[in-house]
């Protein structure tokens, strides 16, 4: 496989066979991560598409010092506690609702 800078330079150019090649080599890794926090594994797949979505649509942020893979990974965590909060958030909602009535 190219350099992760090549890598990022393809995918700033909407060359999807790369973005491929990428997921392909990491998607089953960040899905694992994913599943440690869920017991859904349709919630895993979710939060994986929406990190490869965001490397699609933002390969900028994905730049740096530190390894694509590790960027990859990071983000992934991201999304996990996005779903915590956003979960934590529901469920207080809820709670302040009922015990309003």
């Amino acid at each position: 496989m190219a350099s992760e800078e090549q890598i990022l330079k393809s995918i700033k150019s909407r060359d999807k066979q790369v973005l491929e090649l990428v997921v392909d080599k990491h998607c089953l890794l960040l899905w694992k991560i994913c599943q440690k926090s869920q017991n859904d594994p349709l919630v895993s797949e979710r939060l994986v598409t929406e990190v490869f979505q965001q490397l699609w649509q933002n390969p900028e942020k994905f730049t740096g010092e530190k390894k694509l893979l590790l960027l990859l990974i990071l983000c992934c965590k991201e999304k996990i506690a996005e779903l915590g909060n956003e979960t934590k958030n529901h469920f207080s909602k809820d709670e302040s609702d009922s015990s309003q009535k």
